[in-house]
């Protein structure tokens, strides 16, 4: 027997959300359905969604009737809808432009003239950043004025049609970046003469698109991605970003901060070393503005990014701080994890070898990148401290591993089989450079290092080019 969608739908809810559910579904302005109430709460007390049983729920929904489906499937169906209601009424909470819109068109259907223009009054010092939401207010404004004074003027009008416009252009705007991102990274199709007649309204809007911050903005991301190899377009764009990203709504904000976060990873892996820089200047930003969380959880993948990006530039402190500051903030179930291996990432970049190795120790590794990279870490130690016997001994419990797990590619696990045998051929040039003559050992570190840069999948493929070249 299938499980109902609703209750699949109320066990993909977090914790916290089902409880706000089940107030919901309790409150009288919502819902005074009996019947729907004592199904809720029997669906969001299940352990698994394999525990659903129909007949115990008939028997708690209809007492100790004749089995029927169908009176039961009515009822799951009322409890669907108003899952549904539940979740438009959430996400609209975190979406000020809904809200705002929603808000507009509640004050429009009252008659209360003196409420109205308070509520226009107050929104007109608030200086909204939205276009969609100006749209909306001065709409609102148009009307009332219209109906109270009968005033021979249209600049409401005016204003909220130039407004609508702006939206307009931010959308498309918004639109067209992913679309061309897209693209540009999974090669996905879209409809090149959409793009050329969109590139002509741009034309026409041209003193527009300076003036709107988040417009402007997104332009720059646009030509970007419109043209990949350029860097043109990033010219003075971090100084616009710091000016302007306070004037974007919080989603807005994120999304052109992870445009510029892969812009800048693209120019790192390209080798051009000076975007780390900039990246972890941007990072410093998000930071500062909180942008680095997602319903005040960061993510365990952001936390190492910006310790990567940080060791990588040798700012131990400032890394050491974000380190111990922001773990809290990580989920609870990979928490320690990330942050016992990210000290460790930091004691191995600052030469504390011992400090690095105990920390390692204490990590419970599930993730499979987790498990490779602390192992890559390792395999640096032992390269340092001339451990020949403990390098082949890490190789062969990594060769075992790779054979067993199945979660990680094929190209994947080449990686950091290329890695260990690189770094094991080079141990062994290190190692009989005593016996070898000039000569032959500078020949065998050419055709190494050539090896090295012909070969596309190496983990840590610059910590090997540096130590072959004896950095």
């Amino acid at each position: 027997m299938s499980i109902p969608k609703v209750i699949s739908a109320l066990h993909s809810l977090s914790q916290a959300k089902r409880k706000r559910f089940s107030k919901f579904l309790h409150s009288p302005y919502f819902n005074t359905r009996l019947k729907v109430i004592a199904l809720g709460d029997y669906i969001t007390e299940l352990q698994s969604e394999e525990d659903w049983d129909s007949a115990t729920a008939f028997d708690l929904v209809f007492g100790k009737k004749k089995f029927e489906p169908l009176p039961l499937n009515n009822v799951l169906s009322d409890l669907y809808k108003l899952l549904e209601r539940f979740l438009r009424i959430e996400a609209m909470e975190q979406a000020d432009d809904l809200k705002h819109a929603a808000e507009v068109k509640g004050i429009l259907n009252i008659s209360a003239p003196s409420v109205t223009k308070a509520f226009l009054r107050k929104k007109e010092k608030q200086d909204r950043q939205d276009p969609f939401g100006k749209y909306q207010l001065y709409k609102l404004s148009d009307q009332f004025h219209f109906q109270q004074t009968r005033k021979n003027n249209n600049d409401d009008l005016i204003a909220s049609q130039k407004n609508f416009t702006t939206h307009f252009l931010q959308q498309q705007l918004r639109t067209w970046c992913e679309l061309l991102n897209r693209s540009n990274i999974l090669s996905l199709e879209f409809d090149k003469n959409e793009l050329s007649k969109f590139k002509t309204v741009l034309n026409q809007f041209e003193d527009d698109l300076q003036k709107n911050p988040s417009i402007h903005l997104y332009y720059s991301i646009f030509q970007w991605l419109n043209n990949p190899a350029d860097d043109d377009w990033y010219i003075g764009f971090p100084e616009k970003l710091i000016a302007h990203l306070d004037k974007l709504s919080e989603n807005n904000a994120k999304e052109i901060c992870a445009y510029v976060q892969n812009y800048c990873v693209k120019r790192i892996n390209e080798g051009k070393e000076n975007f780390l820089r900039e990246l972890f200047n941007l990072f410093r930003l998000m930071i500062e503005k909180n942008l680095i969380t997602d319903n005040n959880s960061l993510s365990q993948w952001t936390y190492k990014n910006i310790v990567t990006t940080g060791l990588r530039l040798k700012e131990f402190e400032e890394t050491e701080q974000f380190i111990h500051e922001w773990y809290i903030k990580l989920p609870e179930a990979v928490r320690d994890n990330a942050y016992q291996y990210n000290l460790a990432v930091l004691h191995y970049e600052s030469k504390q070898y011992k400090r690095a190795m105990q920390l390692l120790n204490k990590v419970h590794f599930t993730d499979p990148n987790y498990y490779l990279d602390a192992k890559c870490i390792l395999l640096k130690i032992y390269f340092e401290q001339e451990a020949f016997e403990a390098i082949h001994t890490l190789k062969d419990t990594v060769k075992i591993y790779l054979l067993r797990e199945k979660l990680l590619s094929k190209n994947q696990k080449q990686l950091y089989k290329n890695l260990f045998n690189y770094t094991l051929k080079l141990y062994r040039l290190k190692y009989e450079s005593g016996y070898l003559p000039d000569e032959k050992l500078q020949a065998a570190l050419q055709k190494l290092t050539h090896e090295i840069q012909q070969n596309e999948l190496v983990a840590n493929k610059a910590w090997l080019n540096r130590v072959v070249s004896g950095e």
